[in-house]
C-alpha cells in the first residue's frame, strides 16, 4: 500500500511537473509554431511601446491595411497616428480573441486606439486540419467552452440532448464537433505536437521570416502583383458583384458566443485604457455583422457596394474577400477619414443609417 501511495506521489509529481513546464512555455513563447503571427509576436514584443494604434484582424487586414498611408492622413486631419498592423492570415474568432489577450496582456504605454475587424465565428472545422497547431494553439478554456457552447446550444438557450447526435445539412454532429474541441484543448493544454512541429520546422529549415512583416516592418504585407482578377474568376466575382448590388448585404447581429467574445476583447483594450473601434472591410459576402449596442463601440463598416464602389471594382481586388495593394490604400484613406470623425465624436459614414435587428442579451 505504501509503495501504491509513493507510486501515486511520483505520478502526481510528474503530471504537476509537466502542467507547469508547458504552462511557463506557453506563456513565454506561445505563437512558435504558427507562421505569420510568431514573427508579429516577436516583433511586437520588442517595439509596442513604439505605437498608439493596432489593427487586429485577418488576411483582410493583413493584406489590405497600410500603416504608412493611415499614419498619413490621420496626421494631416490633425490627429497623427503611429499604426501596426496585426493582422495575421485566417485569424478569425475566437482566435482572434485569444492572441489579442497576449498583445494586451502587459499594456503598450502609448496605445490609444485598436481597431477590432468583425470577422465570422468559427466554431467548427470545415476546410480546416482540425488536428494543425493552427488549429489547436488557441484553445485554452474560455475559447475551448465558447465554441463548445456555439456547437450544442447555439440559441444560447437549452436544447434537446438528442439533436447533439444529428446531421443537418451534412455536417457531423454537434457532439463530435464540441468533442474535437475539448480534445484539442487537452492537446493544447499538454502542449502535444508542438515538440513534432519544432522538429519538422528545424529538418525543413523553415524558421521565422522577418519578411513577413512586410517591407516596412509595419506588418503589412500585400499579395502579390500576379494575383489578380481574370477569366472565370474575373467572372464569379462580376456575377457576385451584380448580384449583391441587387440584393444588399444582411445586416445580422452577432451571435451570443460571437458577441461574448466580441465583448472579451473589447474589455482586454479598455483595461489598457485604449478605445475600442469594430471594423468590416469590403466584402460581397451575404453578411454585415453588427456588435450590441450594449457594447458601446464605434463600428466603420465598408462593406457597402453602393456607398463605396471604389473598394469593388475588378481592378483593385483579388476576390470577393480581398483588396490588392492599389486596393489597399483606397481602403486605408477611407478607414482613416472615418476615424479622423470618431474622433470628434462623430459617427463614421454610413455605419448609423441603419439598425441591426435587436438580439436577446447573451447568457452570462
Amino acid at each position: 500500500m505504501r509503495r501504491l501511495i509513493h507510486a501515486l506521489g511520483l505520478v502526481a509529481i510528474f503530471f504537476g511537473v509537466l502542467l507547469g513546464a508547458t504552462a511557463l512555455l506557453s506563456r513565454v513563447d506561445p505563437f512558435r509554431e504558427v507562421t505569420i503571427l510568431r514573427e508579429k509576436w516577436d516583433f511586437w514584443q520588442q517595439h509596442e511601446d513604439e505605437y498608439d494604434t493596432l489593427f487586429i484582424g485577418t488576411s483582410r487586414i493583413y493584406r489590405g491595411l497600410k500603416p504608412t498611408v493611415f499614419d498619413e492622413v490621420t496626421a494631416a486631419g490633425g490627429v497623427p497616428t503611429h499604426t501596426f498592423n496585426f493582422g495575421v492570415d485566417a485569424m478569425l474568432p475566437p482566435e482572434d480573441a485569444y492572441v489579442a489577450e497576449y498583445i494586451l496582456r502587459d499594456p503598450p504605454k502609448n496605445l490609444r486606439w485598436v481597431f477590432l475587424e468583425l470577422g465570422v465565428f468559427i466554431d467548427d472545422f470545415r476546410e480546416r486540419d482540425a488536428d494543425s497547431i493552427r488549429s489547436s494553439h488557441w484553445h485554452d478554456w474560455r475559447r475551448t467552452w465558447l465554441c463548445i457552447r456555439a456547437n450544442l446550444w447555439p440559441k444560447g438557450k437549452k436544447e434537446k440532448w438528442q439533436k447533439w447526435f444529428k446531421s443537418t445539412d451534412g455536417k457531423p454532429w454537434p457532439a463530435d464537433v464540441a468533442w474535437t474541441h475539448f480534445r484539442l484543448f487537452v492537446k493544447r493544454s499538454l502542449n502535444l505536437g508542438r515538440g513534432a512541429a519544432a522538429v519538422e520546422e528545424l529538418m525543413l529549415g523553415e524558421g521565422p521570416k522577418v519578411s513577413r512583416l512586410g517591407t516596412r516592418r509595419d506588418g503589412y504585407s500585400p499579395y502579390g502583383k500576379d494575383r489578380r482578377l481574370a477569366g472565370a474568376e474575373l467572372d464569379q466575382y462580376m456575377r457576385g458583384l451584380e448580384r449583391r448590388q441587387q440584393i444588399p448585404a444582411r445586416l445580422s447581429q452577432l451571435k451570443n458566443h460571437h458577441q461574448d467574445c466580441f465583448d472579451d476583447m473589447v474589455k482586454l483594450v479598455r483595461k489598457t485604457s485604449a478605445k475600442p473601434i469594430a471594423l468590416i472591410g469590403p466584402t460581397t459576402g451575404p453578411l454585415r455583422l453588427r456588435p450590441a449596442e450594449s457594447s458601446g463601440v464605434p463600428l466603420i463598416d465598408l462593406c457597402d457596394v453602393q456607398a463605396y464602389p471604389q473598394l469593388f471594382t475588378p481592378d483593385v481586388r483579388i476576390d470577393h474577400a480581398h483588396i490588392n495593394d492599389k486596393g489597399a490604400t483606397i481602403f486605408t484613406r477611407m478607414v482613416a477619414e472615418q476615424f479622423l470623425n470618431v474622433t470628434k465624436g462623430l459617427p463614421p459614414t454610413g455605419s448609423v443609417a441603419e439598425e441591426p435587428p435587436k438580439a436577446s442579451p447573451p447568457p452570462r
